[in-house]
């Protein structure tokens, strides 16, 4: 598995304090010659 930056791992850490089911969050970090994108699936509760 990839090693999580900075950004990655900030996010997380605020969406599983924020979330009812935090083992379920999943973020996927891309980048491309636009920037850097940080997608996000939760729970759907």
């Amino acid at each position: 598995m990839a090693e999580k930056k900075p950004d990655q791992e900030f996010l997380e850490a605020i969406v599983k304090f924020l979330c009812d089911h935090p083992e379920a969050a999943k973020i996927t970090r891309t980048v491309d010659e636009m920037g850097v994108l940080l997608s996000l699936k939760v729970h759907p509760d």
